[in-house]
């Protein structure tokens, strides 16, 4: 009787410790299947997805919260960190190590890296069980090309100092980004490009308008424009001009363009 006792539990203890493994090794949705230790794999991290961030100011910047957790309760640290990331691109923890459960914000900044999509690793380091990783996508999206506020029929008003009537500008995107080319400058029929700088999407930014010789004459600006994004109504140009004559006097003066698109 007592060997029949004895045999019952043994083959029951067994059973439980076998589970155990098989439950945890077996967990589709558990990313930690892959350490190469003589351990069971015992933690967990969730909420990890793909992310998406473009260089705009508005955008640069993802947020995700990952829950850690151990479910053998070993009393384990576990250690994050991200392999994978583009030059130009961030990636922080608020807390990168821990006893579970906790929880980590991670944070993910592009700088201006280039756009396109990365692989990512999340890796989980164990200190009982050792390394996991999750894998997902990073998708730097292109810039906004702010140019684009600005396209369309130019209406100028000419300041107090200008030498000419109002006139009508076309204002068409220029050949790198944030970069319109004014096709009737100041009213003298030439094509000169200005290049923006600023995120036009919420505040007022400047516009250079670099010297350039188009003829033998020379013309170049500076100013100010305002999207449609921000006033809510149409974009505005508004901008010092200069320009030499063929006599080699230089004229100048300002002008308010609105922007119809």
């Amino acid at each position: 009787m007592k060997k029949s006792y004895l045999m019952i539990a043994v083959l029951a203890l067994a059973a439980g410790i076998s589970s155990c493994s098989k439950s945890d090794s077996s967990d589709p949705s558990n990313p930690n299947n892959n350490n190469n230790n003589n351990h069971p794999v015992s933690y967990r991290i969730d909420g990890l997805t793909d992310v998406s961030v473009q260089g705009d100011a508005d955008s640069n910047t993802s947020v995700t919260t990952l829950m850690i957790s151990d479910t053998l309760k070993s009393q384990q640290k576990i250690t994050l960190s991200l392999e994978g990331l583009p030059n130009g691109c961030t990636g922080d923890f608020s807390v990168n190590g821990g006893y579970p459960s906790y929880t980590s914000v991670l944070t993910i900044k592009d700088n201006d890296a280039a756009p396109g999509v990365y692989p990512v690793k999340l890796n989980g380091e164990g200190s009982i069980s050792g390394k996991t990783s999750l894998s997902f996508n990073l998708t730097i999206r292109p810039r906004t090309n702010f140019a684009l506020y600005f396209l369309g029929t130019g209406n100028a008003t000419v300041g107090l100092s200008g030498e000419f009537p109002p006139y009508t500008d076309h204002i068409t995107k220029g050949d790198t980004l944030n970069r319109i080319v004014f096709n009737n400058y100041a009213g003298q029929g030439v094509a000169v490009y200005g290049d923006i700088t600023g995120d036009v999407k919420h505040t007022m930014a400047d516009i250079n308008i670099p010297v350039q010789t188009i003829g033998g004459r020379k013309f170049w600006g500076s100013g100010n424009v305002w999207s449609s994004a921000m006033t809510n109504s149409g974009s505005q140009i508004i901008f010092s001009y200069k320009y030499t004559r063929a006599a080699g006097d230089t004229v100048g003066g300002y002008v308010t363009m609105d922007i119809t698109q």
